[in-house]
């Protein structure tokens, strides 16, 4: 979908925001499965954005670029076009629609069916937890 990339190439909050207000008319008018991947992605954008921003304020360098490797794939189990990405950071990590995984976690995943699957990953993504 081409706003969702039009989301992605924001480099700023203030891009965002402004990218959101231009285009909001248009954006009400698709399906309710479509808007509500578009909000995920804009939220998932807006939180990245406000973490690099913090980061920068404390003095750290933190250029999104540069850290994250970031990608649109079709999740057949979400049954929607999530971001997936790499942190340069943290190598043993995969961020999956705004959670971040790690290698052990993918490794017990591996196991499980696609019903369970996706209750694993709503869960993470709710609580913040850790898949044991």
């Amino acid at each position: 979908m081409e706003a969702i990339r039009k989301i992605q190439k924001c480099q700023s909050l203030g891009e965002l925001t402004d990218l959101w207000r231009s285009n909001v008319s248009e954006w009400k008018t698709l399906p309710p499965d479509k808007a509500f991947e578009l909000i995920q992605v804009k939220d998932n954008k807006k939180k990245e954005l406000a973490a690099i921003q913090d980061a920068e304020s404390d003095g750290a360098p933190a250029e999104p670029q540069k850290r994250l490797i970031s990608r649109l794939v079709d999740s057949k189990v979400l049954g929607r076009t999530v971001d997936m990405a790499l942190d340069r950071d943290d190598p043993n990590a995969v961020i999956f629609d705004g959670v971040r995984y790690s290698m052990a976690e993918i490794t017990k995943l591996k196991t499980l069916d696609w019903e369970n699957l996706l209750v694993a990953h709503m869960v993470k993504r709710e609580f913040k937890g850790t898949v044991k």
